[in-house]
């Protein structure tokens, strides 16, 4: 606590606090609270050389319950961007390279992608697809050009 404003002090991998600036945004899930807000306000200057951790200041925005002591994790947010994503598991990759099963008009093509960012169950494209698309979700490796298909959809708020 410092001027009546709690921080979490979080250990970072030293690999990371690169890419971490003063001022990033953070989200934080507080044990018994929930998701709360916040912003990176110092990084540590030096690295523990046993556990290969920095550490990282973050004042928390107010919230009713907040408290010295509760346990947190979150995310820090060192880049935020809009992306086309499929669900993972729609993305192969074979000896060709890495790739996606689009259906067009019932029909089954191999389409060649570029693939990104992982972030939970999504995987952005870069290239390749087009909003709207309609892309195998799972099993993708069962078909094979040309194979006719009946597409279902995963309901809307479904995840998928």
């Amino acid at each position: 606590i410092r001027d009546g404003v709690i921080e979490a002090e979080a250990e970072v991998i030293e690999t990371a606090l690169g890419q971490i600036k003063t001022g990033d945004a953070a989200e934080l899930d507080i044990a018994g609270i929930g998701r709360i807000a916040g912003k990176v306000r110092l990084i540590g200057a030096t690295v523990d050389p046993q556990t290969r951790l920095g550490l990282v200041r973050i004042a928390i925005d107010q919230s009713p319950g907040l408290r010295s002591g509760l346990f947190a994790g979150g995310w820090i947010i060192t880049d935020q961007h809009e992306g086309l994503t499929v669900p993972s598991s729609a993305v192969l990759t074979d000896a060709a390279g890495t790739f996606v099963m689009r259906v067009n008009d019932g029909v089954v093509q191999k389409r060649a992608v570029v693939a990104g960012l992982i972030w939970e169950t999504r995987r952005e494209v870069l290239s390749g697809l087009a909003p709207g698309d309609t892309v195998v979700a799972r099993a993708g490796a069962f078909f094979a050009d040309g194979d006719k298909v009946t597409p279902v959809t995963a309901p809307a708020g479904a995840g998928q």
